[in-house]
């Protein structure tokens, strides 16, 4: 992140401001439940840094961020809710208060919860925070990792979670699976150029469940070959890899297995 010279009167005012704000914001909104819609963050944050801030901007999401460093590592997750709302109506593009809120909401804050229903309310409106963001910043391979790794990684940890998002109407008024989902999130990024490492990783994953559960051969074979293709790529990008080396030739072996079974099964 850019840094910024504070510069005598006028700059040490603006600081101080910022400061302000930021307390005022944690003190009164820090314990407070977080609406999806129509938040005191949001509409402080435009006014703020559209009137007052001005060219301002990138100093106040630079201070901001630094205090929610500081909150997180003091494992304060409701004040930091407050801080991720505001840089993020500060700097919709800051794709990293988009990430780490939907993961302060899907994972902390829901953990603090003692039932089912509570915790999902969290989750859900840190994919519904994710998907606002996107929206935003629609070549963001990061937030699609977010989105995807919430969907394959904290939605199966709990089978409630499972059904209240199969009957979600407005997160999943499709009704799709939730692994599926993880894999249109995560396919999504991996086709950003350039794109995080994870998101291969998270696709070998996805992909290696998806052939696990296949119950047909041809998406057993489909969903190998997706993998195969991944190490692939790896295995170009680091030609010395080992691990890449052994996984390409144990995916072309099961591939050839996979084939063999389909021309038997179409005798």
């Amino acid at each position: 992140m850019t840094t910024y010279n504070v510069k005598k009167g006028k700059g040490k005012l603006v600081l101080l401001l910022i400061l302000s704000l930021s307390v005022c914001i944690v003190s009164n909104r820090g314990m407070g439940k977080w609406r999806a819609k129509e938040t005191a963050a949001s509409s402080v944050g435009d006014f703020f840094g559209t009137v007052v801030l001005s060219g301002f901007r990138p100093l106040a999401v630079d201070i901001l961020w630094i205090r929610a460093d500081d909150l997180f590592r003091q494992r304060q997750y409701y004040q930091l809710l407050s801080l991720y709302e505001l840089i993020a109506a500060l700097e919709p593009h800051f794709e990293s208060a988009w990430v780490f809120n939907a993961s302060n909401l899907a994972f902390s804050l829901s953990s603090l919860e003692s039932t089912d229903r509570a915790q999902w309310e969290w989750v859900r409106r840190g994919l519904l925070f994710a998907q606002e963001g996107y929206t935003k910043n629609p070549s963001s391979d990061q937030i699609c990792f977010a989105i995807a790794w919430i969907y394959y990684f904290r939605v199966p940890q709990n089978p409630e979670f499972v059904k209240f998002l199969q009957s979600d109407s407005e997160l999943n008024p499709d009704r799709t699976d939730y692994l599926q989902l993880a894999l249109k999130w995560a396919e999504r990024g991996y086709a950003v150029e350039p794109h995080t490492l994870f998101l291969d990783y998270l696709l070998e994953l996805v992909y290696r469940r998806l052939a696990e559960e296949a119950k047909e051969t041809r998406l057993k074979l489909h969903y190998q070959e997706k993998r195969l293709a991944l190490w692939n790529r790896f295995l170009l990008q680091t030609p010395d890899s080992e691990r890449a080396k052994e996984k390409v030739g144990e995916l072309e072996a099961a591939i050839r297995e996979l084939k063999k079974s389909m021309e038997n099964e179409n005798r």
